[in-house]
């Protein structure tokens, strides 16, 4: 059995962009990330990853709100 046919493709969740991600309009099954600019894979689009990376690359952004990444 092929194990790329059990992957889950996630999609885009308005819950990220509370951790800054947005969908790059290109390619809406990967998440970009406002703050570094990069692109993440489907694998990343979790949130605990999302919150992860938030944390550990942009500590100074963790506490933003949601109204921040909105004005962006």
């Amino acid at each position: 059995m092929d194990s790329s046919a059990n992957k889950k493709c996630r999609q885009y969740s308005v819950e990220y962009l509370s951790y800054s991600f947005i969908p790059p309009p290109q390619n809406p099954s990967m998440a970009f990330r406002l703050n570094c600019m990069k692109m993440f894979s489907n694998e990343s689009m979790r949130l605990s990853k999302m919150k992860k990376h938030l944390d550990s690359a942009h500590p100074d952004k963790k506490d933003k709100l949601l109204g921040y990444y909105q004005d962006l």
